[in-house]
């Protein structure tokens, strides 16, 4: 009958099981190994709870594919390591294997010291994966780790981006990824988290932002590799769902202007309907769009080009901008209707809740400059102010810092 031990073998040869032993004599002296056939491993399934388990290739293959499924199954805690002993060299079925669960295999015949080097180093594996979840549940008790998701919360993101930047020489690609607006009614919170953790590797970095948005920092990887990982979250999820992606380098960059990126990128692929948006610092602005604009003079006043100009700013850069900023904040301010639209003349982003009414209006009054108004109403609230701004330096980076700041004096008042 089955006892618990440390390493448990399933075999249904005798012979077999005693060459095994004697490969094994250099492993420590608490690493016992017990025996069982896979009748009696079919019958005790369920109470069998050695932490590394080898299934020796059974003369039916299918039968040696259904046990390490049922032990898999049974493993909810992912405490067990499955190694498959495969008799032969057989790709197909030894690739099936690792679909199904193992962590590893060798092969019956081989050295001794091949043998006990990949047990050795299943163990020491184990031995990690427990450290790691001890550390896990301290986290989860402090709350940095959620219990309902397993994944890091927002709170504490740019803490922990700032410190792993730090420890990666700031390599890696970092992702911002939402479902778009038609999917969010059947967004399914444990299906994308169960999605995330079986798509990126132990050492990356999950936080769940807030709402149906997530943060993944890539560490060590390029836009092909996270592009990858992109698809690998979308199919394990559900190929047909929408899910969209702003990616930034995070080169060079601090959490908070990496999040800035992201946001950007994602507000675009959400208004474009792209699968994602690579944020590219270097891309043209907007004034190569009014190259004949800014060689006019103020006494020229070619109404007509000016304006021209002015659409393509509103349609290239006001706008995007706008609507990422709405996304990026609407489940940010708590209590707090964030709205934004645009007319011929005028782009407004209002922020309003009980007791503050905060308005920034862009305003094109005509010729070569805009002008932005803010107002504030409420009280204890911060003077209004107005900005005229040329034309030409009209672009993401200044509006984006316009808005966040006149957002930060809002929150200043709550």
């Amino acid at each position: 009958m089955y006892n618990s031990k440390n390493i448990l073998l399933i075999s249904d040869e005798t012979d077999f099981s005693e060459k095994l032993r004697e490969k094994l004599v250099l492993l420590r002296d608490k690493d016992s190994l017990c025996v069982i056939s896979y009748e009696e491993a079919e019958k005790q399934v369920k109470t069998i709870d050695s932490r590394i388990i080898l299934v020796h290739e059974h003369k039916l293959q299918n039968k040696t594919l259904n046990l390490i499924v049922d032990l898999k199954e049974l493993d909810k805690d992912r405490k067990r390591s499955l190694i498959l002993i495969a008799n032969n060299k057989d790709r197909d079925f030894i690739l099936n294997a690792y679909d199904e669960g193992i962590c590893e295999h060798f092969y019956a015949d081989d050295e001794n010291f091949e043998v006990l080097l990949r047990i050795l180093n299943t163990i020491k594996n184990n031995i990690n994966k427990s450290n790691l979840n001890q550390y896990v549940s301290i986290m989860q008790k402090a709350g940095i780790i959620d219990e309902e998701t397993g994944l890091y919360k927002y709170k504490y993101a740019e803490l922990i981006i700032d410190e792993e930047l730090d420890k990666n020489n700031n390599t890696g690609m970092f992702l911002a990824i939402s479902p778009e607006e038609n999917g969010k009614s059947t967004f399914s919170l444990s299906k994308m988290t169960a999605a995330l953790k079986a798509s990126v590797r132990c050492d990356d970095i999950v936080i769940h932002a807030n709402g149906m948005k997530f943060y993944i920092y890539l560490k060590n990887t390029d836009l092909h590799g996270a592009a990858v990982v992109l698809n690998k979250i979308k199919d394990i999820y559900d190929s047909e769902y929408k899910i969209k992606a702003g990616i930034c380098d995070v080169k060079f960059k601090d959490f908070e202007g990496i999040e800035r990126d992201a946001l950007s990128a994602l507000g675009e692929a959400l208004l474009t309907n792209e699968e994602f948006v690579f944020y590219n610092e270097n891309e043209p602005d907007a004034d190569e769009w009014i190259t004949e604009e800014e060689q006019l003079q103020p006494e020229n006043k070619n109404f007509k080009l000016f304006h021209n100009a002015y659409r393509k700013k509103l349609e290239k850069v006001i706008v995007p901008v706008f609507f990422r900023l709405q996304k990026a904040y609407e489940e940010r301010l708590f209590n707090t209707k964030v709205e934004q639209y645009t007319d011929e003349n005028k782009s407004v982003f209002r922020l309003k809740n009980e007791k503050q009414t905060s308005t920034l209006k862009v305003i094109y009054p005509g010729f070569a400059k805009v002008l932005i108004q803010i107002t504030h109403e409420g009280l204890n609230t911060p003077e209004n102010q107005e900005i005229a701004l040329p034309l030409k330096q009209v672009d993401q980076k200044i509006l984006v810092s316009i808005v966040e700041s006149f957002i930060k004096e809002f929150k200043s008042t709550l």
